[in-house]
């Protein structure tokens, strides 16, 4: 009798301490989930970036850390908006299923008649827009939204007791929808890293300026780039390069492109390597 009290006794002492950790557990998890879909978003604007100056992301080698912070070009107020509708789409069965009810009404609230309507709507409208993909370029990221809003929406979000039947039909339907948002949001991803940079390729003059100073000539075109030989004897980097900017620096690479360099005319990209041969410097626009 008095093992089995002091269990009883001991066993609510233990709660806190298990419930903060799984407390941090649940947060930990979050945490590597959302660094994990920024690091996913951050590699998808960087390679569909830099593709569009036939640059094969790999050969940037950029960190981790780096990819995360790319992410955060997709703060825009479109994309912020697509989120914010359709958290609030979500939200409302979830919250109409867990309104207070009055002691006098036992049954719950009827749903709304567009409620009954609109997730299949959606849904529809979302597979039209799928078959419509290459003409509502670049919109086409709607089609994956609507699909997500109108599952999202269908799942059955109400209160009180559900048959299994409804926490299957719920759980397909979340897990569908995620599946939607995962692909909206990476339709959206490249459609920006397009948008920002054919913005870039507009603005060379306003790239990082680069100088290089060298032991020995380069193949650098001209004229857009301006060779120098210093009138100093005996320099270690006689030639200077000026007129370069910089597109990407990477993996001891630092690609430059001549002042009039422009993407209409496919002129090249040169990769200039860091060497004992080479002094690279980089300068304000």
């Amino acid at each position: 009798m008095s093992e089995s009290a002091e269990t009883r006794h001991a066993g609510p002492a233990e709660r806190p301490e298990g419930s903060s950790t799984g407390l941090l557990r649940v947060v930990v998890a979050e945490a590597s989930l959302v660094a994990a879909l920024m690091f996913y978003l951050g590699a998808t604007y960087t390679s569909q970036f830099y593709r569009y100056f036939n640059l094969y992301f790999f050969s940037l080698e950029f960190s981790f850390a780096n990819l995360v912070v790319q992410s955060l070009h997709l703060l825009r107020l479109p994309v912020l908006l697509a989120v914010l509708l359709i958290a609030g789409l979500a939200a409302a069965p979830w919250a109409r299923g867990h309104l207070p009810q009055s002691s006098r009404r036992t049954r719950p609230l009827p749903p709304l008649p567009a409620a009954r309507f609109l997730p299949p709507l959606l849904i529809a409208a979302g597979v039209l827009l799928v078959f419509l993909w290459r003409w509502i370029h670049p919109y086409a990221w709607t089609a994956p939204l609507a699909l997500a809003a109108g599952f999202l929406l269908g799942a059955p979000w109400g209160a009180g007791r559900r048959s299994p039947s409804d926490v299957r039909r719920r759980t397909m339907s979340v897990f569908v929808a995620g599946v939607c948002m995962f692909w909206a949001l990476t339709q959206v991803t490249r459609q920006i890293a397009q948008d920002d940079a054919r913005e870039h390729a507009r603005n060379v003059q306003g790239w990082t300026r680069v100088m290089i100073l060298s032991s020995k000539r380069l193949s650098l075109p001209a004229p857009g780039t301006v060779e120098e030989r210093l009138p100093v004897k005996d320099l270690l980097m006689p030639y200077r390069y000026t007129g370069l900017r910089l597109l990407a620096e990477g993996n001891g690479r630092y690609y430059v492109v001549p002042d009039d360099w422009t993407v209409e005319n496919a002129d090249p990209i040169y990769a200039i390597r860091e060497s004992d041969d080479l002094w690279i410097s980089l300068r304000a626009a």
